[in-house]
């Protein structure tokens, strides 16, 4: 009924609802990794993992909404997120971040592929720009249900 809130026990959501259909309460959760030396770092590995979309948590995958990267010096290098459907397998690019002559990049609230499904993971595609640290942040949503 209109106004009545419940938990869904099958897909870990607290649900309310209008009178016209159920809405699922979601906050927006953050990522935040610093990778040291991402140039030394690309010479052994292209792209490294930055987190599992795990199907306990998350059982109908995540969104992302908002990315954003930090370095220690100006530069313009583009860096890609990616999904992998394994830790061996690329599937898709997430969105290519480039910074423009500077130091931070924040995407403009549009992203090639936001939608990351359950037991993906999320990586990051390095460069060889010489720079001593990279901090990425995303924030995303749990995918709601059924």
């Amino acid at each position: 009924a209109t106004g009545e809130i419940a938990v869904d026990a099958n897909n870990s959501f607290i649900e309310f609802y209008d009178g016209t259909a159920s809405r699922v309460v979601q906050p927006l959760l953050r990522c935040d990794k610093t990778i040291w030396d991402p140039d030394g770092m690309q010479t052994g590995e292209d792209a490294v993992p930055l987190m599992r979309v795990e199907a306990e948590w998350a059982p109908f995958g995540i969104t992302i909404v908002d990315i954003f990267l930090a370095a220690d010096a100006s530069n313009s290098t583009t860096y890609t997120l990616e999904e992998w459907t394994d830790p061996a397998t690329w599937g898709s690019d997430i969105e290519g971040c480039a910074f423009s002559a500077s130091t931070e990049f924040e995407d403009d609230g549009t992203l090639a592929d936001a939608s990351i499904a359950a037991g993906s993971y999320v990586f990051i595609d390095l460069s060889t720009q010489a720079l001593n640290w990279l901090q990425i942040s995303f924030t995303y949503r749990i995918n709601e249900g059924n």
